[in-house]
């Protein structure tokens, strides 16, 4: 983990290749498909996790990791596909249903199923930033500008360093033809 946080990936390549079989459990893979994404090679981290969970394919956050990494790799079909087997396991988990709802909206599709589901996760979670920035993101995706500002307000009030939710809220403001700067809508009830 030292390795992984200090930006050494092929140290921690090495240090985990000495890891004894009985050792290797869903964080070592985690870590393993880490080092290997700060590395750039996404072949050899895609190969960890997709092991990993032929091993251990109701985990969670293994699933996670490689949904994500698919997404940041803009492979937004095998990443939807990863979370929606994830979702035949836990077909309330409000990671994956937001995952899916906000991979809905970034691709333009099912947007009304997508805010569905986000919607079912802020049941779970109503307070978490990251679920109320992507229901703002869907709903302004749908052309519901000024329910998304609502939404999207909350979630930049809870996060305001997160550039990604600050830039949704931007655009949002853009559509509404809102002049206050950000900080002047945050402080807004």
């Amino acid at each position: 983990m030292i390795y992984i946080r200090d930006k050494e990936p092929d140290r921690a390549i090495k240090a985990l290749e000495g890891i004894d079989k009985i050792y290797k459990d869903v964080d070592f893979y985690r870590i393993t498909a880490e080092a290997y994404i700060q590395k750039e090679d996404y072949a050899s981290a895609e190969k960890v996790l997709v092991g990993a969970l032929a091993e251990n394919d109701k985990d969670i956050k293994l699933r996670l990791d490689l949904a994500v990494m698919y997404d940041e790799q803009k492979q937004r079909d095998k990443a939807v596909a990863t979370i929606k087997e994830g979702l035949t396991h836990y077909p309330d988990n409000e990671s994956f249903l937001n995952f899916l709802g906000y991979m809905y909206a970034e691709m333009g599709t099912n947007l009304k199923e997508g805010e569905k589901l986000i919607r079912k996760a802020l049941e779970k979670k109503p307070e978490e930033a990251a679920y109320l920035d992507s229901l703002g993101w869907i709903l302004y995706k749908q052309g519901k500008y000024k329910e998304a500002l609502t939404y999207q307000k909350r979630a930049a009030k809870k996060a305001p360093d997160e550039e990604e939710i600050v830039s949704h809220l931007k655009a949002i403001m853009k559509k509404l033809g809102i002049k206050k700067s950000v900080d002047e809508i945050i402080k807004e009830n």
